[in-house]
């Protein structure tokens, strides 16, 4: 036991020696400024191409690799687990609701393009086996799971494989990371060049010129003598307990609830619990536990900036363990296949969210769109940042929109992505592609439904 925490002890240093090497040359290389890539990804590459996977100047030892390769499988659950904490509606979101279906649309649109995804993501394994490119049997959610659930879900995939017992789930999980730093990257580049040409072509309200930034937002660092942002508010007095350890306790309790539950109900023969992940009963655990408190009338004592400052801080350790853990030498057997996946990805996933968010949404279509092409992409906060860019004052709905609507689409996109990798894992990708098919038609129903209704933008 004391040789296991000494092992985490060594392990999360080096990750946290990636991270600060990775803040520091994003605030002083400015190639990594203008792709606005995250010191995660910085640190993550590093450790990747001088570790052992490639240089091997840096020799980690096999302990150290494995507990990079298992760590983002694990801290997906608290990051998952959190999402319902402090989940009330406001009356400013009410008052959102009543203004705007596009809430509503939002969801539909980003859960939508999560089954869609699936089903592109089948498709290119499928044409690759076709023209005789290196597969492996269960080959096609990688797209979803890495574009749309990031390099924490990239992880997930493999876990839930191996349960299945699938001898590739390795194969999968590293292809996973690989699509999930491809879309995350690719996701910023594209980001920026349709918002140059929305720009031109006047779909933008708020900004009329190439899109810039903050001087602080490309560094990613504030400036000594600049005006800090508070980063939250203490619900608890120290002498009792830290702010932070209160909502670290509630969230890292549920999150051990989850595992529980997955264990328990993996059990039984059926293909819906066997699907189901920990980080899934993790969320419903909360959305119960989290109603409570409210009924309670303790929700004042959580804070929701402290919530997001530790999904935060938990999916920057994800991102960098990831990437650093990359196989190389599966890149090398499967990178036909994985580029044609990514290049399908990167040009029907932005080209179809543009056409739909065009014709369905009543405002602002554009700047949220490009909320729905970063969190597709890459991750949500890319979806954010995109938005920022053309409307950096937010005086328009399309944050409020994405934010809401990100929210309510975690709710039903889980267990249906859930379900997804276990009939891929027990009955193969056919019967994959179909519920793919499926699930992503019934998602985008109500948002065409809402166009006849309601009719076109009102901009």
């Amino acid at each position: 036991m004391y040789s296991t925490l000494v092992l985490f002890i060594k392990a999360i240093g080096i990750l946290s020696g990636l991270l600060m090497l990775g803040t520091f040359l994003r605030a002083k290389v400015p190639v990594f400024q203008n792709l606005y890539l995250p010191a995660s990804v910085i640190g993550g590459f590093i450790g990747l191409i001088l570790g052992p996977n490639v240089l091997n100047l840096l020799p980690f030892s096999a302990d150290i690799m494995d507990f990079a390769a298992s760590l983002p499988s694990v801290l997906i659950t608290p990051v998952f687990a959190a999402i319902p904490m402090c989940l009330y509606i406001k009356k400013s979101d009410s008052n959102a609701f009543k203004k705007s279906n596009d809430i509503i649309i939002m969801t539909c649109i980003l859960g939508g393009f999560f089954m869609f995804q699936c089903t592109l993501g089948i498709l290119a394994a499928m044409f690759s086996r076709v023209i005789g490119v290196n597969t492996y049997d269960v080959m096609g959610l990688e797209l979803a799971y890495g574009f749309n659930g990031g390099h924490g879900m990239a992880a997930s995939l493999g876990s839930a494989l191996q349960d299945f017992g699938n001898p590739n789930w390795q194969s999968a999980q590293d292809a996973a990371m690989t699509t999930a730093t491809v879309g995350l990257i690719g996701g910023i580049i594209l980001g920026i060049i349709i918002i140059n040409i929305g720009i031109k072509k006047g779909y933008t309200s708020q900004v009329t010129s190439a899109a810039k930034s903050s001087l602080e937002m490309r560094k990613g660092v504030y400036a000594k003598d600049a005006e800090l942002p508070e980063m939250c508010k203490q619900t608890t007095v120290p002498n009792s307990i830290e702010t932070l350890s209160l909502h670290l306790a509630l969230i890292i309790g549920v999150s051990a609830i989850g595992y529980i539950l997955e264990e328990k109900l993996g059990q039984i023969d059926n293909i819906i619990f066997a699907s189901m992940s920990a980080f899934f009963y993790s969320m419903i655990v909360m959305l119960i536990v989290w109603r409570i408190i409210v009924m309670l009338k303790w929700d004042h004592h959580f804070n929701e900036a402290v919530k997001d400052k530790i999904s935060g801080s938990l999916t920057d350790f994800i991102v960098v363990s990831a990437i650093m853990s990359i196989n190389v030498k599966m890149l090398s057997t499967y990178w036909a296949a994985l580029l044609i996946t990514c290049v399908l990805g990167l040009v029907v996933t932005p080209t179809c969210i543009l056409f739909i968010c065009k014709k369905f949404l009543r405002t602002n279509w554009f700047e949220k769109s490009l909320g729905a092409i970063g969190a597709n992409t890459g991750v949500f906060v890319t979806g954010i940042l995109l938005i920022k860019m053309v409307d950096p004052d937010i005086k328009t709905d399309a944050l409020t929109d994405y934010s809401i609507g990100g929210t309510l689409c975690n709710l039903y996109a889980m267990p249906l992505i859930s379900l997804a990798i276990g009939i891929m894992g027990s009955s193969g990708p056919v019967a994959a592609l179909i519920f793919s098919v499926l699930t992503s038609v019934a998602c985008f129903i109500p948002i065409v439904v809402s166009g006849l209704t309601i009719g076109k933008n009102k901009e």
